[in-house]
């Protein structure tokens, strides 16, 4: 199967609990909230694109399924966007990254491929939903447990990749061949960014108007 590309940042909105901080999140963007699972609706929205969709698996509530699943899957199928992520207290969780690992490494080697440019640009973007201020990109099977363990115990990502066993780059192209790698990048974001300013970059992006 090969081993995949995932990236995290990490979460800074969290406030008292996940169903508070994902209401929040919805007013911000504009969305309603939409549970769909075994114990609520079976089905997507008809209409996806006014709807932050989270998945719950053992329960109705979001706070209730959180108890024994520390992470929940958010997803957005907007017109100008696609959100699909996992929202911890302490991070957030991509995947979708085409290619397995060793593309990546190719692209940290500076060979080059455009989509990588542009889904690390989006994931930074996002970020700035999650006031973000860290990003790693790693691949699943080498780190996947461990570095996400700790992220749930409260470390924070500047904290983890201080640790030796880890090779850590933050250049591109990297000029070292021992893998794999890990690439951190630090965030700069703008502390409470109105909607409108942060839906501009999809815009200009997409070339649609919200």
């Amino acid at each position: 199967m090969g081993v995949y590309i995932e990236a995290i940042i990490d979460n800074n909105i969290f406030e008292n609990d996940f169903e508070f901080t994902i209401k929040k999140l919805c007013k911000y963007l504009k969305k309603e909230l939409h549970l769909y699972g075994e114990f609520n609706n079976f089905e997507y929205p008809k209409d996806e694109n006014g709807y932050l969709i989270i998945q719950l698996y053992d329960k109705s509530t979001i706070n209730e399924d959180t108890i024994n699943n520390p992470d929940l899957n958010i997803y957005i199928n907007d017109k100008l966007y696609k959100l699909d992520c996992y929202i911890s207290k302490y991070y957030i969780l991509f995947g979708g990254f085409e290619g397995k690992w060793y593309n990546f490494e190719h692209y940290l080697e500076g060979k080059g491929n455009e989509f990588y440019n542009d889904k690390i640009n989006d994931i930074i973007h996002f970020g700035k939903l999650f006031k973000s201020t860290e990003m790693i990109i790693f691949g699943d099977d080498y780190y996947d447990d461990e570095i996400e363990n700790e992220l749930l115990n409260g470390k924070k990502i500047n904290e983890i990749i201080k640790n030796n066993e880890y090779n850590i780059v933050t250049n591109i192209p990297i000029n070292d061949e021992k893998s794999p790698h890990i690439y951190y990048k630090k965030i700069e974001n703008k502390i409470d960014l109105e909607y409108d300013e942060w839906i501009k970059y999809f815009i200009k992006k997409t070339g649609h108007c919200t």
